[in-house]
């Protein structure tokens, strides 16, 4: 055995105890006895260093002098007790009653968890694992796992002490995760306070409209309204502060609502002012909006170069019970096809009986030089500030160009044309859009041109 133990002898009696896990019930005893005696367990010599015996119960040892006399030596061997546990550990960490069940990020010492935005932190119970013979408290508390609460508002120190007696610290930080972020973005009050008498717009769903005395300024209203708790206002770029922000509501405005979570709604403001003969409060196109130009007479739309402008689908608003048509068919916002590709007029029966009509021109974007493929032919640049180019093939060339209202602006006939640019003088011509039809050799080619001043 290693190492040697030795009993201890005292008269008859030898005690010795073993290390712990020693198998006593084959055990070979070393020892030395008088010189003639023989030794003996019951009926079995006893030979040192060689004889086992089962030590797990005390063992009498029989030694026989050599006149015959004995003397009986009671053998006692114990297991020694197995050392105290050093283990400490919390190896597992979590709230089993919460839903759902939150567990702790275990980092050395030091425990972490986020539980859900208003759990009541104050009277939290955790569940742990920690070492088989370890106990486990926080302050002079004992903790059972799954049953006593503690309160972690703060930062609470389990300290876990193994059979040993020797301690560990566990540092436990509970978070409470952040409110989500709210969603809502809704505008629940319009008006205009600086107007007298006060004016308040009627909200339905996301249009709100609201009419303002006989010849009010429209131009720079001030707005007062109440949005969402945690939501911004824009109209374009521009933040919006309630009873201060001037806007000009000639036209439809759109109010942007963007919620706390970023998500955003579009609301649009229609102010009416029933003295004047008003005809779209709004009108897009594959949601683009339309350009007021002569005096809402017109309204022209840029769309992409592919756009299919034969059965186009208009969005429109106008004022409350008045009836848009176009020829004998009534126009619904949202629903009404019509061919754009010479443009549309609407007509607009107002609530006070009077008649607007509003000719909608659709536009393709074109590049400032413009290539027809069926014919070489050039008209650039677009927009011009003044001067536009034409060239095409040698032959014959005729050239109109012509207003919104159908005015002609220009005329050139030339059936002796030698492919030459021709240039035609703008300047005097305001800001507007203009149509220019060309016959080169026989090929018709017509394209709008935007003078900008």
């Amino acid at each position: 055995m290693n190492p040697v133990v030795n009993a201890t002898i005292s008269g008859a009696n030898f005690t010795a105890t073993v290390p712990n896990g020693t198998n006593r019930s084959n055990l070979i005893a070393t020892f030395t006895a008088s010189a003639k005696a023989t030794v003996k367990v019951g009926q079995t010599p006893q030979v040192s260093g060689i004889t086992p015996n089962d030590f797990t119960n005390a063992v009498t040892y029989t030694v026989t002098a050599e006149d015959g006399t004995t003397q009986n030596y009671t053998v006692i061997i114990s297991e020694a007790p197995a050392p105290k546990s050093s283990e400490k550990a919390i190896t597992a960490f979590s709230f089993n009653g919460l839903n759902p069940v939150v567990n702790a990020t275990i980092s050395g010492a030091n425990f972490t968890a986020t539980v859900p935005n208003g759990t009541n932190r104050s009277n939290l119970i955790a569940t742990f694992t920690a070492s088989a013979k370890a106990t486990v408290k926080v302050g002079q508390t004992p903790q059972v796992s799954g049953i006593t609460p503690n309160d972690f508002t703060n930062a609470v120190t389990y300290i876990v002490t193994a059979e040993d007696g020797t301690n560990q610290n566990y540092v436990v930080t509970i978070t409470e995760a952040p409110a989500p972020k709210s969603s809502e973005k809704a505008i629940t009050a319009f008006s205009f306070e600086g107007l007298n008498p006060v004016v308040t717009g009627t909200i339905n769903g996301t249009t709100i409209t609201a009419t303002v005395p006989n010849g009010t300024n429209r131009s720079n209203l001030v707005a007062t309204f109440t949005a969402s708790a945690k939501a911004i206002v824009k109209v374009g770029q521009t933040l919006q502060l309630s009873g201060t922000t001037e806007n000009d509501f000639t036209n439809a405005v759109t109010y942007t609502v963007t919620a706390e979570d970023g998500t955003t709604k579009d609301y649009t403001v229609i102010v009416i002012d029933t003295t004047k003969n008003e005809g779209f409060l709004s009108f897009q196109v594959n949601g683009i909006n339309g350009v007021v130009v002569n005096n809402d007479s017109i309204i022209t739309i840029t769309v992409p170069d592919n756009t299919d402008i034969t059965k186009l689908v208009a969005t429109f608003k106008v004022q409350s019970t008045a009836v848009v048509s176009v020829g004998d068919s009534v126009q619904i916002s949202g629903q009404s096809v019509n061919d754009y590709t010479y443009g549309v007029t609407f007509v607009i029966t107002l609530p006070n009986g009077e008649i607007k009509k509003v000719k909608v021109i659709i536009i393709k974007e074109q590049q400032s030089g413009l290539l027809d493929l069926q014919n070489e032919c050039f008209v650039y640049p677009n927009p011009t500030k003044g001067i536009i180019f034409i060239k095409g093939e040698s032959g014959s060339l005729s050239i109109i160009v012509k207003d919104l209202q159908g005015r002609k602006i220009y005329e050139n006939q030339n059936s002796n044309y030698f492919g030459e640019k021709i240039s035609i003088d703008l300047e005097n011509i305001p800001s507007q859009i203009l149509f220019v039809h060309i016959i080169n050799n026989n090929i018709e080619i017509n394209r709008k041109i935007e003078v900008i001043k």
